[in-house]
């Protein structure tokens, strides 16, 4: 909760207090904690997470490929399997209760 840092403060010019914003996201992720199924949220989080993991290891294999064809075509070839890994996960994982 404390990571809110006054992000929305700054966002608004000041209209927002830090102290408003941390009351509000308390109250947020209480409601969430209580109305939600939290299971879902972290599996929706954790697919979030391999997307852009995908996304960081695509963009590296294709930098890494470019200027020395001999050495980063490893580093390239790793960072594809990476990204090949992650949507595996994104298409195959399950969720630890097995459901």
């Amino acid at each position: 909760m404390k990571g809110t840092g006054g992000s929305l403060a700054g966002a608004t010019a000041e209209r927002v207090s830090a102290r408003v914003e941390f009351i509000a996201t308390s109250v947020v992720a209480l409601a969430i904690k209580w109305f939600a199924d939290i299971y879902q949220i972290i599996m929706d989080a954790s697919r979030g997470f391999a997307v852009y993991y995908a996304l960081q290891c695509s963009l590296a294999a294709l930098v890494a490929s470019r200027p020395d064809p001999h050495l980063n075509l490893v580093r390239g070839l790793l960072f594809a399997i990476g990204t090949g890994l992650l949507i595996l996960v994104l298409i195959f994982g399950l969720p630890a209760d097995g459901g």
